[in-house]
């Protein structure tokens, strides 16, 4: 790995090529070509104007060598062919993007939300040249000064350890990109051009942010029916079914499932105090902690475990995106990157595979469920379009569910809860089938094991009858 690093660390230098260097070169390989076909038909035409009329060869007699007439055709033959060409590789060029853009549709759902594709092998990267670089020991000096700071120390180890972790979500996201997308690590390790490269993460994160924005659209709707479907009373005002305006913490159902578990929605004067920002949620200790995560929409403060993301709406939203028939993940025909246009009434039937099948999923991943906890809170709010909505931190909420899974230590105690949750989903989301059948080991190792043991066994009678 340090070695394809290294060779892709000059890529960038090896392979440019100066722009008016390249157009040179062009001119070079194809205009010889037409100037001396331009030449040699001027120099007939010179040749058969000096002549006397009745030498100049007609069309109906035989051809002998070169005339304007056989250049001509000569050169339309040659301007087709070469017409032909351009549109085979065009249209070759158009595939490997519609290709990589597909592939890419994946990324955000189960790779990384808000991380680039080139933050992540970035980050590769960089594990690659520590492996070869000899740690530097820190100056006893500044070791001193270090210790010197005592009140700045909780914050810098705050900030070293939130460090640490976004390099390690970042290089976690690297190894499951390299899963789900054929080929990618492949073309990252390959010597091709910067350009190249960048056009590939380009086309990668175009199909990426598609699918995200089709998510984003898809639970707007589905949303509003759910919540709308309720009965409840008083009966609350209809939710819109093609516009977030009115809901977040003005409407009383969504404000409900958007209120922090330490505070009470259903005291009145609560309720309107959050909606007339008297009271901050940004400010709460539990600004993560949302109802609709919560098994029956209700959390304890003094147990932020207890029925977390478990909620109803939140396992809706799951299969929403990743199990639901509807939710084909075909490309658009508008392959649109604004969220705010609707969902494509035209898709191309090139398959009835859910998303969970396209991406070969046999158990639940957890940044799928956060994936599943950022589209259901955005749904929830009354946010414009995707990126406007500045009162929550869409980031922070995600990286904060994925954490919740991915920092714990192997054989601590917090792994067998993280592991009963884990267990919890695949039954909600694959209840038909062990997820772990069709790619675990163990039975294959059983087998092995019993045929050792029984051959063992025949070997040793066999040998006690013969003495």
């Amino acid at each position: 790995m340090s070695g394809s690093h290294s060779s892709s660390s000059h890529r960038g230098r090896d392979s440019f090529t100066h722009p008016y260097r390249r157009s040179s070169q062009g001119r070079d390989h194809s205009s010889p070509g037409r100037s001396r076909s331009r030449n040699s038909t001027t120099a007939m035409r010179r040749r058969d104007s000096s002549l006397p009329p009745s030498s100049i060869p007609s069309s109906s007699s035989p051809a002998r060598g070169n005339t304007p007439e056989l250049d001509t055709i000569r050169m339309k033959r040659t301007i087709d062919h070469l017409s032909r060409e351009l549109e085979k590789a065009n249209g070759q060029s158009k595939t490997r993007e519609k290709t990589n853009r597909t592939l890419g549709r994946g990324i955000r759902k189960v790779v990384a939300l808000f991380s680039t594709v080139s933050s992540l092998v970035a980050e590769s990267d960089r594990r690659a040249m520590e492996d070869d670089e000899p740690e530097t020991e820190q100056d006893e000096t500044d070791i001193e000064n270090t210790q010197s700071r005592e009140q700045n120390q909780e914050r810098q180890h705050e900030r070293e350890r939130e460090r640490t972790r976004m390099r390690d979500r970042n290089f976690k996201g690297f190894e499951v990109l390299s899963e789900i997308v054929p080929g990618f690590k492949k073309m990252v390790e390959s010597d091709i051009p910067v350009t190249e490269l960048l056009k590939y993460y380009s086309d990668l994160e175009h199909g990426a942010n598609g699918a995200r924005n089709d998510d984003v659209n898809n639970a707007k709707g589905e949303v509003t029916d759910w919540l709308n479907e309720r009965v409840v009373y008083p009966r609350p005002p209809l939710l819109a079914r093609k516009s977030r305006t009115g809901r977040g913490f003005n409407h009383p159902t969504t404000g409900r499932l958007l209120c922090p578990i330490d505070l009470d929605w259903d005291d009145a004067q609560t309720r309107l105090d959050i909606q007339k920002r008297k009271i901050s949620v940004n400010k709460t200790d539990f600004f993560f902690c949302i109802r609709a995560l919560y098994s029956n929409e209700v959390g304890d403060p003094n147990d932020i475990e207890e029925g977390f993301l478990k909620g109803e709406l939140l396992v809706k939203m799951f299969k929403l995106v990743f199990t639901a028939a509807s939710s084909n993940d075909e490309i658009s025909v508008h392959n649109s990157d604004d969220e705010n246009d609707e969902p494509p009434s035209k898709r191309r039937k090139s398959t009835r595979k859910n998303v969970a099948q396209l991406l070969n999923m046999t158990s639940v991943p957890p940044r799928g469920i956060a994936y599943a906890a950022v589209m259901l809170r955005f749904a929830l709010s009354d946010a414009k379009s995707w990126g406007s909505d500045r009162s929550f931190n869409y980031e922070g909420f995600y990286n904060a569910i994925v954490d919740y899974f991915e920092e714990v230590k192997p054989g601590s105690d917090e792994e067998q809860p993280i592991k009963e949750l884990l267990d919890w989903w695949n039954q909600k989301i694959f209840p038909d089938s062990d997820a772990n059948a069709s790619t675990s080991s163990k039975p294959l190792q059983d087998f092995k094991n019993i045929l050792a043991v029984q051959r063992a066994a025949k070997a040793a009678a066999r040998n006690t009858a013969a003495s």
